[in-house]
């Protein structure tokens, strides 16, 4: 249908109002549908994530994550423009008076009357006055001065305003001409960035710190969706709170009711025929705890990796809220060819690994079969089922909290407790060590220990992130802490950015595709195509 009106978030994309007061919104793929109960006459969107709307009975609404709901605010008009502090924004009434409104303290009506307004990502406030004429707010008068155009003849001309990066004002003319303009300085210093060298002689990702971004590539998402009709669902408590794909893409999600109570995991199998998620009720036994994080290796003893068939599921259990284990749920029997329609009955758990081994709640599996996890002072662990032996990575500097793993030791990708994004380096060469000023880390003992190096990705915070993935083909895909998808770019060492947000979960297919979901406020998984 048509849109009235089309405003730009935080990342770039764009909401629209429909001409019968519906709201839409682009996730990158396609518009969706925000299913709220407001007729819509206007939307201004921040910087600082706020959506504000007027309905059409002029009233003002704050919209509430997922945007389904929301909340009244003080004063009414009929255009609205957000400052990105959280508490305050601007209105227009349809008699072109201006209103400056805070949450507490309500509207007061400024001097002059305007045909538009607009507030910028650094909260610069323009209006076209009555009379055509472009002004900017100066809070030290409480007034609006003219903007001068600098050689451009527009005063007495001006029709519409926006705001692009830098505060920086384009504008519509009354013959309906566009102008981009550069009619004022100002400190740029803690703008965000919109985009960032593409080719660069060091390792690290170098930068001021901004947090801005720029989508710049794209990839299709089908979804389904864990439902709470499913079995054991009505009694998850927590919700689900990790997904994970291992050999032969098994896709699993898991959850529980309580994190230190034994028997109250819940975890559910993906069927990609039936498309369906299916529940697994052997794994919530109660004769061992609760299974936060589970992963499936690939190994069997006597058969090559490649072609070993699936044989164990491994997971983190925690004992008393204290101690956590590692355990390996071996299955004896595998028979269907379809592991989300198996029959786990011959399932048994062979294997307290001895001594606790005080894991935290992260874990993964390489193509070749080694097992890696965080514990809880923050180092990493590893262990091969054919060795049966553990090794820890330490690095006095360093702690993690997330990691994952592709096709072997060499493809070992962590997340620090700053959020910060590593990658493990063999450090064996002189050159490699060049790398990292840290000091080597040792997997295994004596003869047998390799050294590596945790190389920091990137120093940039909008690289920070809440997780990490890596596929058998070694490509790393990240959610960052505003919850959008990235992949890792190894031929510019950059992030890239990609079309979903709203993340705070990824695993990664053999192929490299993505799989992402909102742990656990949704329930809904996604698949990269």
């Amino acid at each position: 249908g048509d849109l009235d009106q089309i405003e730009l978030d935080w990342n770039g994309r764009p909401w629209g109002v429909g001409r019968g007061g519906a709201l839409y919104r682009h996730d990158g793929e396609a518009w969706r549908d925000i299913k709220i109960n407001l007729d819509i006459e206007d939307i201004s969107i921040g910087a600082d994530k706020r959506v504000l709307v007027l309905g059409k009975n002029r009233n003002v609404y704050e919209l509430t994550p997922p945007y389904t709901s929301y909340t009244r605010l003080r004063g009414s008009g009929v255009q609205i423009a957000t400052v990105p502090d959280k508490k305050s924004y601007w209105l227009l009434d349809n008699r072109a008076r201006i209103f400056q409104c805070t949450h507490k303290k309500g509207c007061s009506r400024m001097p002059l009357s305007a045909i538009d307004i607009e507030v910028g990502p650094g909260g610069t406030v323009l209006i076209v006055d009555s009379k055509n004429i472009l002004r900017r707010f100066n809070p030290s008068n409480n007034n609006f001065d003219i903007v001068k155009a600098q050689g451009i003849p527009l005063n007495g001309k001006y029709g519409r305003v926006a705001i692009g990066p830098n505060d920086r004002p384009w504008v519509v003319d009354t013959l309906g001409k566009i102008y981009a303009s550069d009619f004022f300085n100002r400190d740029e210093s803690q703008d965000k960035s919109l985009a960032h060298l593409t080719r660069r002689t060091e390792k690290v990702t170098n930068g001021d710190g901004g947090s801005g971004i720029v989508i710049l590539s794209s990839i299709k998402f089908t979804s389904s969706v864990v439902p709470t009709s499913a079995t054991g669902f009505p009694n998850l408590g927590h919700g689900l709170m990790d997904l994970t794909s291992g050999y032969q893409d098994v896709l699993l999600t898991t959850g529980f009711s309580s994190n230190c109570t034994p028997g109250t995991g819940r975890s559910w199998v993906y069927d990609a025929d039936s498309r369906d998620f299916n529940f697994i009720a052997e794994l919530e036994n109660a004769n061992f705890p609760v299974i936060i994080n589970a992963e499936f290796n690939t190994l069997a003893d006597d058969v090559p990796a490649l072609a070993a068939p699936l044989r164990a599921i491994y997971g983190i259990f925690p004992q008393n809220c204290k101690n956590y284990q590692l355990i390996e749920f071996d299955f004896n029997v595998f028979t269907a060819g379809n592991f989300a329609i198996q029959d786990f009955d011959a399932a048994v758990l062979i294997d307290f690994f001895k001594g606790t081994q005080n894991l935290e709640t992260d874990l993964d599996t390489s193509e070749d079969g080694w097992i890696v996890w965080t514990d809880r002072q923050g180092d990493m662990g590893f262990h091969h089922p054919i060795s049966r032996g553990f090794f820890t990575l330490k690095d006095n500097g360093l702690t993690f909290k997330r990691i994952a793993i592709g096709a072997d030791l060499d493809t070992v990708w962590a997340v620090d407790t700053n959020n910060n994004v590593y990658q493990l380096i063999d450090a064996t060469s002189v050159q490699q060590q060049k790398l990292s000023s840290r000091a080597p880390l040792y997997i295994g003992n004596g003869n047998t220990a390799r050294q590596y190096i945790a190389v920091l990705r990137s120093n940039l915070s909008s690289d920070r992130a809440l997780d990490v993935g890596v596929g058998f083909d070694n490509t790393v895909w990240t959610v960052d802490l505003d919850g959008r998808l990235k992949k890792w770019d190894p031929s510019n060492e950059i992030f890239t950015a990609y079309n979903k947000d709203g993340i705070t979960r990824v695993a990664v297919n053999a192929k490299g595709k993505p799989i992402v979901a909102n742990f656990p406020s949704s329930r809904r998984v996604y698949f990269g195509r």
